[in-house]
């Protein structure tokens, strides 16, 4: 069985559309509802997906957490994870997908940097983060590992069961890599393209976002080291 986990917030008007694709490509699609204020968990019930709501938002690492309960509950063979504001394009999971049902990579990281055209896209405060995150992670964990932070990845049967993100927000993204490299998972990264045209990268202070990632990186890399 392969499933797509959609963390989303308040993406009501944007969460049916990436449903109707994902489910092209899937078995089945799985919404968190992190606590939404908006018709989000209606609109993804209404265009297909399997519906997990969170009472209060818990936080982006929270909502990964509980995608992977329900993968594993489900018993997944693969799992490929993307936001719900239509940054990440469906018709991309194909590719994603490939190095997993080949048999080789136990996880598969989308690289906006390995797709030229998506850094363009990318708002310059936003970018800078990334790469010095990135770079962070590359200094403390010795992995080429060009993009840290972006949500589009895929996890085999394997990764599945192994890794559960404890981190509440944005952290677990780091968190979630170096507990792969502790586990010795066969990691890969692929290019992706991501589109910001008109939509917020995230609701928190960026300043706050990149502090938050920075202590979890730096504590995920002691755990595992």
């Amino acid at each position: 069985m392969i499933v797509v986990g959609i963390p989303a917030h308040n993406e009501e008007g944007t969460i049916g559309k990436v449903v109707e694709s994902a489910r092209q490509f899937v078995d089945v699609v799985i919404v968190c509802d992190d606590g939404s204020t908006d018709q989000t968990s209606l609109v993804a019930s209404k265009f297909g997906a399997l519906v997990n709501r969170h009472s209060i938002n818990l936080g982006y690492g929270r909502a990964i957490r509980s995608i992977f309960s329900t993968a594993r509950r489900l018993g997944a063979d693969a799992l490929v994870t993307l936001d719900g504001d239509s940054q990440h394009d469906p018709s991309s999971l194909p590719q994603i997908l490939k190095p997993i049902l080949r048999n080789q990579a136990d996880v598969v990281i989308g690289s906006r940097f390995l797709m030229p055209i998506s850094t363009t896209e990318i708002p310059l405060p936003r970018k800078a983060g990334i790469l010095a995150i990135s770079k962070l992670v590359q200094l403390l964990s010795r992995a080429k590992i060009s993009d840290a932070q972006c949500g589009y990845r895929g996890y085999n049967r394997t990764a599945i069961q192994l890794l559960n993100p404890h981190r509440r927000g944005m952290g677990a993204s780091t968190e979630l890599l170096f507990d792969a490299l502790r586990f010795k998972l066969r990691i890969v990264e692929i290019p992706v393209n991501v589109h910001y045209d008109g939509l917020s990268t995230s609701e928190k202070n960026p300043i706050l976002h990149f502090v938050e990632v920075l202590l979890t990186t730096m504590h995920s890399a002691c755990i595992s080291s």
